[in-house]
């Protein structure tokens, strides 16, 4: 498995058919709406996921094919990791943790900096902080979750999701993911 990086959005003129191509584009939007397995419409995939973001990064198998995709906007200093979506083939095999370590080595984790997201689900939480042990060194990682009610309008992924921490499972037992519900996740590596 290897990333590449692409600038889009802010970070250049081009659009990511410019830069990614159409037929890979194509293919990433096939993978969201089957990884999400919700209803999820090109359009909504196309619109949400890969425009919008300051870079883009796109994981390719052995052969070169792409089975999954990234966002990184760089908001005010700080890293938002928005979307991501990882073929269903690939899915617990870390191809989510790379992408996520890729984005923020671009992005760059200096002191104080934030990592944000927004999630329904604790693989994604789980993913990023195991992704941030890469880069905490002597420093602590704290995580703060903010609860967006009804922030997606439904349950992006067709059923709740599970990690094996049962602890951080039942804190994402508390969001009502029919209605949409999710935290906005701050991670932070501060001084121990």
């Amino acid at each position: 498995m290897h990333d590449s990086l692409y600038a889009c959005g802010k970070a250049t003129d081009k659009t990511p058919e410019e830069i990614i191509g159409k037929d890979v584009i194509a293919k990433l939007i096939d993978i969201g709406v089957k990884s999400f397995g919700n209803g999820m419409e090109d359009k909504e995939v196309r619109d949400h996921i890969i425009y919008g973001n300051d870079f883009v990064t796109v994981a390719y198998d052995e052969n070169g094919s792409p089975i999954g995709f990234a966002g990184l906007r760089i908001d005010d200093g700080s890293l938002y990791l928005s979307a991501a979506v990882v073929d269903i083939n690939f899915q617990g095999e870390g191809v989510y943790k790379e992408m996520t370590k890729f984005r923020i080595a671009v992005g760059g984790l200096d002191e104080g900096k934030e990592v944000r997201t927004r999630t329904q689900n604790p693989k994604v939480e789980e993913g990023i902080l195991s992704a941030l042990k890469t880069f905490a060194k002597d420093r602590k990682i704290t995580v703060t979750r903010d609860r967006i009610n009804g922030a997606y309008g439904r349950c992006l992924t067709g059923e709740r999701q599970k990690t094996r921490d049962e602890d951080l499972n039942k804190i994402y037992e508390q969001l009502d993911v029919n209605r949409g519900d999710a935290f906005v996740l701050h991670f932070k590596l501060v001084k121990r």
